[in-house]
């Protein structure tokens, strides 16, 4: 299979019950957290807090404009995303979990706020002409990818699976998405071959009582690398 380079790390966390009184204090907790990353002007946004809860608050950025975070009432995520080339360098899997368990669990500490779901999303992508053709080859009947067809000579192709199971205590929804994309990289526009692996638990309307403790918020991030792993070899992607 073609090599992969992961474009885009995103870790978040769901706080329902969360409300914004004091912007100052919330922007000295995560600059004290994560000043280092995100060296950017922050925006605070003058959002009534009767607005929908998923319009964010508060955007923090670095220089480059790869490392984000963004907290709405609904959630908080940090991202870090870098299409800018598809060769091996920048930031691992493993880098970037060790700094949302971290950051994770002392933002629920210093705000002691209750965080009821966790989840964890990578993008990978490979440069590929025949994005399309592989994934019809790789995952469907020969006979469908024929002349006349269903899937002849697809101009684009993705599929979708969706698997809920147990892993290490947490109730997870294990997404994977793999699809024929168009990426800009620099300035062209290029074909490519995208998976995306998106982990969370349960949502608030299947797991309304839920409050992640510290600690598990913080093995979460820790461990899900060696699961994505696990997910990417039954793909034979990674």
């Amino acid at each position: 299979m073609p090599a992969f380079r992961v474009i885009k790390y995103q870790g978040a966390i769901f706080t329902p019950d969360l409300s914004i009184s004091n912007s100052l204090a919330i922007l000295k907790v995560i600059t004290d957290l994560l000043g280092e990353k995100l060296q950017g002007d922050p925006m605070i946004l003058p959002i009534p807090q009767d607005a929908p809860a998923e319009i964010p608050r508060m955007q923090f950025t670095s220089q480059d404009k790869k490392w984000i975070l963004t907290m709405s009432l609904a959630r908080t995520d940090l991202i870090f995303v870098d299409p800018s080339t598809l060769e091996p360098d920048g930031i691992d899997v493993e880098e970037f979990s060790r700094l949302c368990s971290a950051f994770f669990s002392k933002f629920k500490k210093e705000l002691n706020i209750r965080v009821q779901r966790l989840a964890f999303v990578t993008d990978r992508a490979s440069q590929n002409d025949q994005a399309s053709d592989l994934i019809v080859k790789k995952f469907c009947k020969d006979e469908l990818a024929q002349e006349g067809k269903p899937f002849n000579n697809a101009n684009k192709f993705e599929i979708h699976s969706l698997k809920t199971y147990d892993w290490k205590g947490y109730s997870l929804n294990s997404w994977v998405r793999i699809k024929a994309s168009d990426l800009r990289i620099k300035e062209e526009v290029v074909p490519a071959l995208v998976v995306q692996n998106d982990l969370n638990t349960l949502p608030l309307d299947k797991d309304s009582g839920r409050d992640f403790s510290q600690e598990e918020i913080m093995t979460f991030f820790r461990e899900i690398p060696t699961h994505l792993s696990d997910i990417l070899k039954k793909y034979e992607f990674e």
